[in-house]
């Protein structure tokens, strides 16, 4: 101010009298003012400054930082919930053509809503003796399964407990094919899937020169790599066609990129090859044996899954303990997902779909 108020009042009663020279009285000096309105508080510098860093630090844009009133931006925090909020995970999925599902959606995220349901059941994934520690998480998961939205969902009008089943399923034939554990092993050996993410000591690079469609790559090898352990070139060229991806050339991905990886998986589960069925409409109750399955004792349940997977090694040759780790993995998944197991879980008495052949050239672990 250029005045303080006692100044205006002599001022002021100066041009009402003569225009003689009259000597005014200063102002009281600067300790001694009570007029807090004349400016802001130094604290509000302070606090606007915070207001920004918290604008930067959930994502939101302040359209170059210039412009903007204090109004503004404290209109903006009126509402927090509002605000978008950037995640990594979502722009990684969506640069993969996927959708992120809420865990509020009806997608296989209302089936696994919780992180914590998902590491309960793959408890030791990132145990120190696994050399998949860290790779498969569940934002990678999530991510994957959006990109089959006909999975563990509700796109086909599937019951709540049959998409639990479908979940459980899935979890529990990959958590064999990946599995770590061993007998005395802590929390017992289902508490060991997905371990792995490739296999181990391969007997071969498994190229089938005999399928010139899919020509294997110079130095690559095909070894079982991700959950469902992708084996053969074919089914890497099979598996990189449908998810537009080269995997003939660039096998070593399925086993670097976690959704990829996932990718690969849910891609052989929800595909059906020959005269196989996919494994989504077996454990979704879509599928009805011919009567060749019937006559091979093939029948609905989780089974025939086993069968489609690694028939050719594991069923119609009695009681086997690969698959009975494989039943093992999905009774405890239904147990921690509350929903029964359905019927027909082993393949003890079913022919191979190719009988003699491993059904799908996965590697058995």
């Amino acid at each position: 101010m250029a005045y303080c108020k006692c100044a205006r009042r002599r001022l002021w009663k100066e041009k009402r009298s003569a225009p003689t020279a009259r000597r005014v009285r200063p102002c009281p000096p600067p300790t001694q003012r009570n007029d807090d309105d004349d400016a802001p508080p130094a604290a509000s510098s302070r606090r606007e400054h915070a207001i920004v860093g918290a604008f930067a630090f959930t994502g939101d844009h302040l359209a170059g930082g210039k412009g903007l009133s204090l109004a503004h931006k404290s209109n903006s925090l009126e509402h927090p919930k509002q605000r978008p909020k950037i995640s990594i995970t979502d722009t990684r999925a969506e640069a993969r053509g996927g959708r992120v599902p809420g865990p509020s959606g009806e997608g296989v995220a209302s089936i696994l809503s919780m992180q914590q349901l998902f590491e309960q059941m793959l408890l030791h994934r990132n145990d120190a003796a696994c050399t998949a520690r860290g790779f498969y998480t569940y934002e990678a998961f999530l991510a994957a399964a959006a990109t089959f939205p006909a999975f563990g969902s509700t796109a086909e009008g599937l019951s709540v407990e049959t998409r639990k089943r479908e979940v459980a399923a899935f979890l529990g034939q990959t958590s064999h094919e990946t599995t770590g554990g061993w007998p005395t092993a802590p929390d017992g050996p289902l508490t060991w899937g997905y371990c792995f993410k490739q296999e181990r000591e391969p007997k071969s690079i498994y190229c089938d020169t005999t399928k010139p469609e899919w020509p294997c790559a110079p130095n690559k090898e095909y070894i079982g790599r991700g959950p469902i352990q992708l084996t053969w070139n074919y089914n890497y060229g099979l598996a990189g066609r449908a998810l537009s991806l080269d995997l003939l050339n660039n096998p070593d991905l399925v086993a670097a990129d976690a959704v990829v990886s996932f990718r690969t998986a849910l891609w052989f589960w929800m595909t059906p090859q020959a005269n196989k069925p996919s494994s989504h409409a077996v454990i979704t109750g879509r599928w009805t044996p011919t009567a060749a399955d019937n006559a091979a004792g093939r029948v609905p349940g989780y089974g025939v899954i086993t069968n489609i997977i690694n028939g050719g090694l594991e069923c119609g040759i009695g009681p086997d303990p690969r698959v009975a780790d494989r039943i093992g993995f999905y009774q405890r998944y239904c147990g921690i997902l509350g929903v029964d197991t359905g019927s027909n879980l082993d393949c003890y008495s079913q022919r191979s779909f190719n009988l003699g052949v491993p059904s799908t050239g996965l590697a058995a672990q």
